[in-house]
């Protein structure tokens, strides 16, 4: 049992689309997918190639549900199911002026403390049992893919960062004790402007940088120093 919901079944919430619908889990049940980390591999000449983080994937849930409402002793052979899978499609696509809303899943422990998913598809199986008056579904079981949602953010650059680092560069030779930040208060700059121009050496402020290492650094701007004005007296 999960958030209330008894065991074998799961609760499928769409508050946009007023969908709020306890199901039974069918055979198969929920198979849960996901959830690793993303590395890429970025080659280097000569060199061992960097792994770079991406992120985590996003877990995927795959439910093996069972809408039934057959009842071979009333009339007809029991609750139509058409309404219920109506409901389910158009709460999956949206519509022209949104696109589709999220979904809470309540029930599965696996996934309990992911809030938001959304719906990728909705598979029909080959369990259908219909009505012999009008046709309908009694009894249909369905394969429904979640995907796990995180909202789109964006990262919102400085200023400053967009810029990058302005002005000419040169080399510099790596002397014992150096750190960034010494190196830093010597070119007059930031110690973050030389992890910029050095991305792949410079990590830290202290770093013990390796002796006669050469890294990449601002030029020094000299100083313009004004001209004195001198009066003189004229001859008389």
């Amino acid at each position: 049992m999960g958030q209330g919901v008894p065991t074998g079944q799961v609760r499928l919430i769409n508050r946009d689309a007023k969908f709020d619908q306890t199901l039974l889990l069918a055979e198969q049940g929920a198979k849960v997918t996901g959830g690793g980390d993303l590395w890429d591999i970025v080659e280097r000449p000569r060199q061992v190639a960097m792994t770079i983080y991406k992120g985590r994937e996003p877990f995927q849930v795959e439910l093996g549900v069972m809408l039934d409402g057959f009842n071979p002793r009333v009339e007809q052979g029991g609750l139509s199911q058409e309404p219920m899978i109506r409901a389910l499609l158009a709460a999956m696509t949206g519509d022209d002026e949104a696109e589709p809303s999220t979904w809470d899943i309540q029930g599965i422990p696996e996934v309990n403390d992911i809030p938001e998913w959304v719906l990728q598809t909705v598979d029909p199986g080959d369990h259908i049992i219909r009505r012999a008056t009008d046709f309908s579904r009694t009894r249909q079981d369905y394969t429904l893919t979640f995907l796990e949602y995180t909202p789109p953010t964006y990262v919102q650059l400085r200023a400053k960062a967009r810029q990058g680092t302005k002005g000419k560069t040169t080399l510099y030779t790596v002397r014992r004790g150096d750190t960034p930040a010494s190196i830093a208060r010597k070119r007059r700059c930031k110690w973050t402007d030389l992890r910029t121009l050095n991305l792949s050496v410079v990590k830290r402020a202290n770093q013990n940088l390796k002796d006669g290492s050469r890294i990449r650094v601002p030029v020094v701007k000299q100083s313009k120093k004004k001209a004195r004005r001198t009066t003189r007296t004229p001859n008389r």
